[in-house]
């Protein structure tokens, strides 16, 4: 009788329609075939690191009969939480059917009425002294939101929120609340990973905090985002303050020496060919 494979070189995908799915074939003590199969997914590389999550789970058992065990006990958690995953992404369609629901679309009130034609003093009413402070970001815009109903619905929360702009006090709402700091919906990415790649500089040291004491597994992939952005940050807000600086410092001396267009369009031309 040929020697049994090693747990963790059993499985594979198997594909059903549009459905991946990791199948894990054994025999039991009596010889009858059995099946460890993960929840379906939308695709291969869901199913993929299903298999390689309970393939994982074998290792480090004293026996095969240990290690089929803490196999199905991890697919069984994998069912479980694909079933979560599954009403959080109908919460977040629910949500989003809302907002386009209650959506208003506005015209910009900065060009209603604006009958310029083009040969008028474009920073007219400006005060150009006020733009260096351009340099710094503005404030976010507060999205008020109904706060979280339970678990499942701070879960659907996090999964929508923009941590572009809103603010580390929304995102410490939700996770008061019980929502799932891991749970990524289908091949989206996860809120740490959000929140590393889209939070306003001046947020984004304090939303990832929130979400590491809260739970949120960072990868080594993850950390060295991190590494990345911080980086970014620094050399970035070096280079626009001085950009900003320069720019504006220009623009205030031109508009405010004889003709304010004649000057613009210098100005336009200089940084052009510059």
């Amino acid at each position: 009788m040929p020697p049994k494979k090693l747990l963790s070189q059993l499985g594979n995908i198997e594909e059903f329609a549009t459905t991946y799915t990791a199948d894990i074939q054994h025999r039991d003590g009596q010889g009858k075939k059995q099946h460890i199969r993960g929840p379906g997914r939308s695709s291969r590389t869901r199913a993929e690191r299903d298999l390689a999550s309970i393939r994982e789970a074998s290792q480090g058992h004293a026996t095969w009969a240990e290690g089929l065990a803490a196999m199905h006990s991890k697919n069984l958690e994998l069912h479980q939480a694909s079933e979560k995953e599954a009403r959080v992404a109908m919460g977040i369609d629910q949500y989003l059917s809302q907002r386009m629901a209650h959506k208003v679309e506005d015209s910009d009130p900065e060009t209603d009425g604006d009958d310029d034609d083009g040969t008028g003093d474009p920073y007219h009413g400006i005060d150009l002294a006020a733009c260096v402070k351009l340099a710094e970001e503005p404030p976010a815009k507060i999205e008020l939101r109904e706060p979280p109903k339970d678990a499942n619905d701070a879960s659907v929360q996090l999964a929508c929120f923009r941590s572009i702009k809103e603010t580390p006090e929304a995102l410490e709402a939700i996770l008061l609340a019980r929502a799932d700091p891991n749970l990524v919906v289908d091949d989206d990415i996860s809120p740490l990973r959000k929140v590393i790649a889209f939070a306003r500089t001046r947020d984004v040291a304090a939303m990832r905090e929130l979400l590491l004491r809260h739970g949120a597994m960072e990868s080594k992939f993850e950390r060295q985002r991190w590494h990345e952005r911080q980086s970014a940050d620094a050399n970035e807000s070096a280079w626009l303050r001085n950009f900003h600086r320069s720019a504006f410092l220009r623009l205030y001396k031109y508009a405010h020496t004889s003709s304010a267009a004649t000057n613009t369009v210098s100005l336009i031309r200089d940084d052009r060919e510059g």
